[in-house]
C-alpha cells in the first residue's frame, strides 16, 4: 500500500477522531461548512448586529389566551381539515388518519412526533392545525425550521390555506422591523425562525416576550436535528427543550422523515411524557435506486450521457462547493442546461435557481446540501449523488427530493475517491476540541464583549470551526452572545467524553454502511433495504425477506444500472479535468490584529495567479498527491514521472494565461517540509521558458509551524511574516519585468501575499503567482 492509500485507509478506519490539535487538516480542502454556510442564519457581525428600524416596537406582553380551552370536536375538526387540505393540495386531496390525529392532539395542547416519508404531508399537519387554531382565537404558531430553502416553500404553502406567515432570517434584514411589528400586533399566524434565532439578542429583547406569553403552538421541523444521534445535528436545537418549558400548555409538533429508533427515543424524551408518536413506512414506490463505482472522469462522462435520457429535471448533489461548479461546468460543456447551487450564492440567486428548477427551465441543479431538506418539487425525476453523504439516513433525506408526485424517479449513487476524507472533515468540525475551547475561554472575559474577528487573533481556528465551537459553548452555558460579540460566563467547559464516544461509534457504523452500499448491487442485495434498515422502518424491520423489487440489486436490468459512459465522453471529461484554469485570487486587505500592517495592503499586491490543481482535483490528484506526500524522494522514479507531468501541466497553464506582460524571471517560496519541490518546479519552468531563475526568497530561520496548521488569516499572516524574508540585492539584480513566483501549496494565500509585499519593498514591480495546488 502506498503512502496515499495508507493515509486514506487510516481516515476510513475512524471517521471521528478527537485530538488536542486545533489545526485544520491539510487535505481535503474544507468543504462547505454547515455551521457557517449551510445553516439558515449567518453569524457574521453585519447580520447579527444589524438593527431594525428605529420604529421597532417595544416588547408587548398580551392579555389574550394562549389557546382555547374545552373539548375538541373531532368530527367538526375533520370536516374543516378536509376543506383546508383541498385548498392546499387540490380537490382530490384527503386528510390522512394520522394527519387528523396529530391535528387534534395539537388543538388539545398535547405533543406529537410525526415520522413519515417525504411527500406524506407533514407540512399540512401544522398548516391546517394553525388555521383551525387561529379561527378559534388561539395564539400564533412558532415554527423552528433549519434552512432558507425550506422556509421559502413553507411560506408559499401557508398562503394557500389563508395562514399569514412571516419569517425573520438572515436574508430579510430590511424587513425585521416590519415583521416584528406584525408579530407583536398579533397579525402573524405562523412565524418561521431558525433555531439560532432563538438566541439572537435583538429577537430575545423585542419579540420573545410576546411569543412566550401568546404562542399557542410550536412546530419543530426536521426534528432529527434535535438529537445528537441525528445525521444533521444542530447545537441550537438543544435550546428547544427550554423553550417548550417556557410555553406551558402550547401544543407541540415535531416532524421528520429521517429518524431511526435512537433519534425517535431522544426526540421523544426532549418533548416529554405523553408524546403521541405517529410513525409510518418510509419506502416510496416511485424510487428506483442504482449505484456505480467509477473513476472521476467516468463519473462526469456517465452523468453527461445519462441525464439527457431521463425525462424531466433533477438534482445532482455534491459534497463541496468546488465540485458543484466543476460538475455544472462540464455538463454545460456537454450541452446540458445545468447550474451550480450552494450557499456561496446570494439569497436572490438561490431563489431564482429554485424557481427555475421548479419550472423546468433547467435540466439539472448541481447543489450542495444547501438545497436539501424541505425543497419541494413534486415531479423531480432524478437525483444523482456525485460523492455520498456519510450516513444512510442523510442519503435517504436527500433522495427523498425525488419522486413525490410522479410514478417513477431514478436515484443514482456515484461514490467518490475523497468521500471518506470529506466525512472526516465534517465530523471533526462537529465537536470542539478541548485545546480550542481553552483558547476561546482564555481570550474571552466575563462582562466584556469580544468580536469574532478579535477572537481570531488569539485563537488558531477558522471562522467556521470557531463559530461552531461558540454555538456549542453558548448552548452549554460557558459563553454568552451579547451585542457586539461574545462574553464568558465564568463557567468552565469539559467535553462529554461518553457522548463523544457513543456518537462517534454511531457515525462510524453509518459510514461503514455507506461503504457497504456501493457494493450491494453487485451482490444482488436490495439497496432500499439497507436504507430502511438504518431508519428502523417498522414496515420492513419484521420481515427479513423484504425487498423493494425496483433497485439495481433487485433488478439488474434497470436502465440506470445498465447505462455505460461513451469512451469519447470519458476522454473529453479527462481533458476537461486537466484543462480547467484554477484562479489564485490575491489578498487586498491585511487581517485584523497585525501590529505593523493594517487595512488595505499599501505595498505591492500580487496579480491574479494560477494553480495547476484545486483541492482534491480529480484531474491532477494522483500527480499532486505523489509530489506533496510527506517524505517524497525526488530520486524516486515515480516522483520524477509525477514531476514531469506537473511541469507539463503548469506549462499548459502558462500558455492559457493571458497576462499583459510576459514574466522575465522566476523566484520560488522555500518550503520547510518539501525544500526540493518549489525550487525544482521553478528551475524547470525557468529553463523551459527561457526566464532567469532568481534565488530571492529565504526563510528567516525562525522556527515557524507549517502554514497548513494555521486556522485563520490572522495566524497565517503572522506566521508568514515571521518565517520569510527577501534578499533585496537578488531582486535588484533580476531582469526588468514581472516575476513569476512559484509555490507548491496555496492554503490561505497569506504566504504569497507576504512574499509579494517583501518583493515589492525590494524593488519588484509585478508578481504573478503560479502554484502547484490551491488547497481550497
Amino acid at each position: 500500500m502506498d503512502g496515499t492509500a495508507a493515509a486514506m485507509s487510516r481516515v476510513s478506519a475512524r471517521v471521528v477522531h478527537m485530538s488536542d490539535d486545533t489545526s485544520l487538516p491539510p487535505a481535503p480542502p474544507p468543504p462547505e461548512e454547515p455551521p457557517e454556510e449551510e445553516w439558515e442564519d449567518s453569524w457574521s457581525p453585519d447580520v447579527e448586529d444589524a438593527q431594525p428600524s428605529a420604529t421597532s416596537p417595544a416588547p408587548v406582553v398580551p392579555d389574550g389566551p394562549r389557546r382555547a380551552t374545552g373539548d375538541v370536536d373531532a368530527e367538526a375538526v375533520g370536516a374543516q381539515a378536509q376543506d383546508l387540505i383541498q385548498q392546499l393540495a387540490g380537490p382530490e386531496a384527503t386528510v390522512r388518519p394520522d394527519q387528523l390525529t396529530a391535528i387534534i392532539a395539537l388543538l388539545e395542547g398535547r405533543r406529537a412526533l410525526v415520522v413519515q416519508r417525504t411527500g406524506w404531508g407533514k407540512t399540512a399537519v401544522y398548516l391546517l392545525a394553525t388555521a383551525l387554531a387561529r379561527r378559534r382565537g388561539d395564539g400564533p404558531t412558532l415554527l423552528v425550521s433549519p434552512l432558507l430553502a425550506l422556509m421559502r416553500d413553507q411560506l408559499l404553502a401557508a398562503e394557500r390555506v389563508g395562514v399569514r406567515a412571516a419569517t425573520i432570517n438572515s436574508a430579510n434584514i430590511d424587513k425585521w422591523g416590519e415583521v416584528e411589528r406584525a408579530v407583536t400586533s398579533d397579525e402573524v399566524d405562523l412565524l418561521l425562525i431558525s433555531p439560532e434565532r432563538l438566541n439572537h439578542p435583538g429577537f430575545r429583547e423585542r419579540v420573545w416576550p410576546f411569543l412566550a406569553a401568546r404562542v399557542g403552538m410550536v412546530v419543530v421541523d426536521e426534528a432529527h436535528c434535535i438529537s445528537d444521534w441525528g445525521h444533521d445535528f444542530r447545537p441550537d436545537y438543544r435550546r428547544i427543550k427550554d423553550v417548550l418549558a417556557d410555553l406551558g400548555d402550547a401544543g407541540v409538533l415535531a416532524t421528520t422523515a429521517t429518524a431511526n429508533d435512537r433519534v425517535v427515543d431522544d426526540v421523544t424524551a426532549q418533548l416529554g411524557e405523553g408524546t403521541v408518536i405517529l410513525r409510518g413506512g418510509l419506502d416510496r414506490s416511485s424510487l428506483h435506486l442504482a449505484v456505480h463505482d467509477l473513476d472521476d472522469d467516468e463519473r462526469l462522462a456517465w452523468m453527461a450521457g445519462w441525464i439527457p435520457t431521463v425525462e424531466g429535471s433533477g438534482i445532482v448533489y455534491c459534497l463541496t462547493v468546488a465540485d458543484t461548479e466543476l460538475v455544472a461546468e462540464f455538463l454545460r460543456a456537454e450541452g446540458i442546461d445545468a447550474v451550480a447551487y450552494s450557499s456561496s450564492l446570494d439569497n436572490d440567486a438561490r431563489e431564482q435557481l429554485e424557481a427555475d428548477l421548479k419550472a423546468d427551465r433547467v435540466k439539472a441543479v448541481v447543489a450542495t446540501s444547501a438545497l436539501g431538506m424541505g425543497f419541494d418539487k413534486a415531479d423531480l425525476t432524478f437525483v444523482v449523488h456525485h460523492g455520498l453523504p456519510s450516513s444512510p439516513v442523510a442519503y435517504y433525506q436527500a433522495i427523498g427530493r425525488a419522486g413525490r408526485g410522479v410514478d417513477r424517479a431514478d436515484v443514482v449513487a456515484l461514490p467518490g475517491h475523497d468521500d471518506d476524507a470529506v466525512w472526516a472533515y465534517f465530523a471533526s468540525a462537529s465537536m470542539p476540541r478541548q485545546k480550542l475551547v481553552d483558547q476561546i475561554l482564555e481570550t474571552l472575559s466575563v462582562g466584556s464583549s469580544t468580536s469574532v474577528a478579535a477572537l481570531e487573533t488569539s485563537v488558531n481556528a477558522g471562522r467556521g470551526r470557531l463559530d461552531a465551537a461558540l454555538r456549542i459553548l453558548d448552548v452549554d452555558g460557558a459563553v454568552e452572545r451579547v451585542k457586539g460579540g461574545w462574553t464568558a460566563t465564568g463557567k468552565g467547559w469539559r467535553p462529554d467524553e461518553e457522548r463523544i464516544d457513543r456518537v462517534g461509534r454511531a457515525r462510524d457504523h453509518e459510514a461503514d454502511a455507506m461503504r457497504t452500499y456501493a457494493g450491494l448491487a453487485a451482490k444482488g442485495e436490495c439497496l432500499m433495504r439497507l436504507l430502511l434498515d438504518h431508519l428502523d422502518d417498522p414496515s420492513v424491520s419484521d420481515d427479513a425477506s423484504w425487498r423493494c423489487g425496483r433497485c439495481q440489486g433487485c433488478d439488474p436490468s434497470l436502465a440506470s444500472a445498465t447505462f455505460a459512459a461513451d469512451p469519447d465522453t470519458v476522454a473529453r471529461a479527462l481533458a476537461f479535468l486537466r484543462s480547467r484554469d484554477v484562479i489564485v485570487e490575491p489578498r487586498r486587505m491585511w487581517p485584523t490584529g497585525l501590529s505593523d500592517r493594517k487595512g488595505r495592503i499599501k505595498g505591492l499586491q500580487a496579480e491574479e495567479g494560477r494553480a495547476l490543481a484545486r483541492g482534491s482535483d480529480p484531474g491532477w490528484r494522483d500527480v499532486v498527491e505523489v509530489l506533496l506526500r510527506r517524505g517524497a524522494d525526488p530520486s524516486d522514479p515515480a516522483v520524477e514521472q509525477a514531476l514531469e507531468e506537473a511541469v507539463a501541466g503548469l506549462f499548459a497553464v502558462l500558455k492559457r494565461w493571458r497576462w499583459s506582460v510576459r514574466p522575465t524571471w522566476v523566484a520560488w517560496v522555500p518550503s520547510r517540509s518539501r525544500p526540493w519541490l518549489p525550487e525544482t518546479l521553478a528551475e524547470r519552468i525557468a529553463t523551459a521558458g527561457r526566464m532567469e531563475l532568481v534565488d530571492a526568497v529565504r526563510r528567516t530561520g525562525v522556527d515557524t509551524p507549517p502554514q497548513e496548521r494555521m486556522g485563520n488569516s490572522a495566524h497565517a499572516a503572522t506566521n508568514a511574516i515571521a518565517g520569510l524574508t527577501v534578499d533585496a540585492s537578488a531582486v535588484r539584480g533580476a531582469p526588468a519585468g514581472p516575476c513569476l513566483l512559484v509555490d507548491d501549496l496555496r492554503t490561505s494565500g497569506w504566504t504569497l501575499t507576504v512574499v509579494t509585499d517583501l518583493l515589492g519593498q525590494a524593488g519588484a514591480q509585478t508578481v504573478l503567482p503560479l502554484v502547484l495546488k490551491r488547497a481550497y
